[in-house]
Formats: C-alpha cells, structure tokens, sequence
C-alpha cells in the first residue's frame, strides 16, 4: 500500500535535502575554521602591534627585579660615579644583568650575597630570553627582535626618569 504523499511535503522534503544538508555542513565547517582562526590569532606574535606579549612580560619582570633589588639592599643597582646624573640609562648587558642574576658575589660587589632577582629562559636564536656572548662575564637579555632591553634608574632618588621620549617621567625605574 503505497500513499501518495502531499505536494507540499514532498517540496519540504526536497528542500531541505537540496539547502538543509549542505547549509548544515557549511555551517559546521565555518565553526571549525573559525575556531582554527581564533586560535591562529591567539598564538600569532603579531596580534598585539609593535611589542610582543612576552617582551611586556619581561618590561614588567625588569622593572620588579630593580625594584626588589632595591629593598634588599636598601639602593638602587647603580654603579659607581653615577649619582651625581639625575638617571642611568643602560642597555641589559653585563654590568646590570650581573647584579639581577646573583653573578656578582663579591663582597665589595654590589650583590655580596649572590641574589638572583630576575629569571629568564635562554635565548632561542638570539632572541626573546639570555643570550650568552662569548668572553662576556654574564649574559645579557634580548626581546623577541634580539635587541637589549633599556633600563632607566632614578640616580638622584628625585623620582624622576628620563622617558625614551626625552619627557620626565615619575618612576625609580621603566624599561622599555
């Protein structure tokens, strides 16, 4: 026995077999592209403009390291003959990466007790964490372009630094 079955059921029936099947699967395969875009963005170096997130990370992590190693001894990581400039500016190389590292044990040094105030991985071809330069005393820290990172010190304990823009700044200390 065999019913016939009305017009308009058979042109919903049709319908949804020439736009419902491949809309569904259109919209599945967008969903799962869009998750992969998403999660390109999320991962991708670029998304966050000029400075990379971890290169903040480390401005941040520059900053506390000077910062604790100024309550542990009670002074900002100056060298000598400095204090009579209104700031220090220098490069992460040897002289300040010496001290954040503890590589500098010397009694008469300026970290005597060999406190390690910052942590750092290696550097990945010269990039992003401690490059270690053959006949240097201790590593020095590059950003994700391989380039130092800059620290400015309040030398005078005025509270002011010089910004990479020539402007004063209120701070003991910025890195960038």
């Amino acid at each position: 026995m065999n019913e016939e079955t009305p017009e308009n059921e058979r042109f919903g029936t049709r319908l949804m077999r020439a736009v419902g099947i491949p809309l569904v699967l259109g919209v599945i395969i967008g969903g799962f592209l869009a998750f992969l875009g998403i999660e390109w963005l999320g991962n991708s170096r670029f998304f966050a403009g000029n400075t990379h997130p971890p290169d903040r990370n480390m401005v941040v992590n520059l900053v506390r390291a000077v910062k604790a190693y100024e309550m542990e001894y009670s002074q900002l990581p100056l060298p000598k003959g400095v204090a009579d400039q209104d700031s220090w500016t220098t490069e992460t190389d040897e002289a300040l990466m010496e001290l954040l590292l503890g590589l500098d044990e010397s009694p008469e040094g300026l970290n005597p007790r060999g406190l390690m105030f910052i942590h750092a991985k290696e550097a990945h071809d010269g990039r992003d964490g401690l490059l270690t330069v053959e006949g240097a005393t201790s590593p020095r820290l590059v950003d994700s372009w391989g380039r130092p990172f800059v620290v400015v010190i309040d030398a005078n304990y005025d509270h002011k630094v010089q910004g990479p823009a020539g402007d004063t700044i209120k701070a003991d200390v910025i890195a960038y």
